[in-house]
């Protein structure tokens, strides 16, 4: 981890300060509506990214729901058995949730 030094900091302060100053200016003399229209932009390129990642998710999901289904179709506890259904996390421990 690098530390910042007191004439770095200045460099980064003032790289901040002139974009939101101009900014500001630029938004005082324009109407709103380059504002609304950044922002369905932003909106929109959120839901593409949530409609892709569903889309992705969507085996492992349907995976875990049917078995969550069967469970309970047996009368059982639900557990989610992590590596029965091929999920391990990131220090590669298998891991049981108790619903």
């Amino acid at each position: 981890m690098s530390t910042v030094t007191q004439g770095e900091n200045k460099w980064i302060s003032w790289g901040l300060r002139a974009p939101i100053m101009a900014a500001t200016f630029y938004g005082s003399i324009k109407t709103a509506a380059l504002a609304w229209t950044i922002g369905d932009i932003g909106v929109g390129i959120m839901a593409w990214l949530n409609i892709i990642a569903i889309l992705l998710l969507r085996k492992p999901v349907l995976a875990a729901l049917k078995d969550y289904s069967d469970q309970k179709k047996q009368s059982k506890n639900p557990v989610f058995k992590a590596n029965e259904l091929g999920y391990t996390n990131k220090e590669g421990r298998n891991k049981s949730i108790v619903f």
